[in-house]
C-alpha cells in the first residue's frame, strides 16, 4: 500500500503542476497596448520648412501653379515644381511673376501651406 502512495504522490504533483500551467495569457500582456496610442502622436507630427520662391505660372482650371522655389535644406533641393495650395483661393490671389512665401512639410512634395504674397528680393 505505501508502494502506491508513493507512486501516486509524484502523479498528483506532477498534474497539479499542470493545470497551473495550463493559463496561456500572462497579465503582463495587456498593460503595454496603452503605450503605442501614447506614442502616435509624435509619430504623426511632420517637420516644417519655410518656402520661397517666384511664382512661374498660375492655372485656375486645376488650382495649381508652377513655382520656381528656391532651396529648402532639409526638405528639397531649388527646382521649378507645380504646386497645389492648401487653401485653393489663393489661387485667385496670385498672378505669374509673385514672390511667395509658404510652409512645406516633410514628406509633402506636392502642397504649399500659408502661401503669402511677398515684396520681390533683390
Amino acid at each position: 500500500m505505501t508502494s502506491l502512495v508513493h507512486r501516486s504522490v509524484p502523479l498528483v504533483l506532477v498534474l497539479a503542476c499542470l493545470a497551473g500551467c495550463g493559463d496561456s495569457t500572462p497579465p503582463a500582456q495587456t498593460a503595454p497596448a496603452a503605450a503605442p496610442a501614447a506614442a502616435a502622436p509624435a509619430a504623426t507630427a511632420k517637420k516644417e520648412f519655410a518656402f520661397r520662391g517666384k511664382v512661374e505660372s498660375v492655372d485656375p482650371a486645376t488650382k495649381s501653379m508652377s513655382v520656381a522655389g528656391e532651396d529648402v535644406p532639409g526638405w528639397m533641393m531649388a527646382m521649378t515644381m507645380v504646386y497645389k495650395p492648401d487653401k485653393p483661393e489663393v489661387i485667385d490671389q496670385i498672378k505669374a511673376g509673385d514672390q511667395i512665401t509658404a510652409t512645406v512639410y516633410e514628406g509633402d512634395t506636392s502642397t504649399l501651406h500659408d502661401v503669402k504674397v511677398v515684396p520681390a528680393t533683390k
